[in-house]
């Protein structure tokens, strides 16, 4: 069985590429660009370890992450892809290699709408690291949603629980609700998703409905949703 499939995805990720033109700045970075005199990475490894708390733009190392601005993604990129997913319980995914990913996904979340240009790049990467990728995706905010949602689509609900597709989709609806929690995603922005949601508050996997479960009740205060 498929999940439907929301008309907008393929038209928005073909504007991407615009928006990334658009948005993308300075094109000099370093390898770890500095603000303030600290290196990116400090101010990373600063950020709440809550997601929620990363969108709280007052906090002094959002505030850096944000200054420092599309110059963080080459960085952050980096970050995401220095250790390949094995799955879950493989021995060689360990504490440090998903300390990278965390830190990434992090450092998109302060972000959020600045990381836009990084979407291409990290679709790329979500067959590669499905614990964190969709998550940043959710990150970013609404330009997210669009990847998101092929996260959520042509999969099985009875896939695998161990398998690279369940973890996308698990990261892909918890950030889903986190990200419209905190308003970084508005209920009126991510509403067209709802018929590939309740597909997914209808899985056999019990992490992956949970999360559905969470955003379609997020969702359902929305006027539309009763339409």
């Amino acid at each position: 069985m498929k999940t439907p499939k929301g008309k907008s995805v393929l038209h928005l990720l073909c504007l991407l590429p615009a928006l990334t033109t658009a948005l993308a700045g300075p094109t000099g970075f370093t390898e770890d660009p500095l603000y303030d005199g600290k290196p990116l990475s400090a101010w990373v490894d600063e950020l709440p370890p809550k997601l929620p708390k990363v969108t709280q733009t007052h906090r002094p190392a959002v505030k850096a992450v944000r200054a420092i601005g599309t110059n963080a993604i080459p960085w952050l990129l980096r970050e995401l892809t220095t250790t390949p997913w094995t799955g879950s319980d493989n021995a060689t995914n360990t504490q440090s290699s998903y300390l990278h990913q965390s830190r990434a996904r992090a450092g998109f979340w302060a972000l959020g709408e600045i990381g836009t240009p990084a979407i291409p790049s990290l679709v790329k990467l979500i067959e590669q690291q499905p614990d964190c990728v969709p998550a940043a995706l959710a990150g970013i905010g609404a330009y997210g949603l669009p990847a998101l949602e092929l996260c959520l689509t042509n999969v099985s609900a009875e896939m695998r629980p161990e398998g690279a597709h369940a973890h996308s989709v698990v990261s892909a609806l918890g950030g889903l609700f986190v990200a419209i929690d905190t308003d970084r995603i508005l209920t009126n922005q991510a509403v067209y998703l709802l018929p590939t949601i309740r597909f997914w508050t209808q899985s056999t996997n019990r992490t992956a409905a949970y999360w559905a479960n969470g955003v379609l009740g997020k969702l359902s205060s929305d006027p539309r949703a009763h339409e």
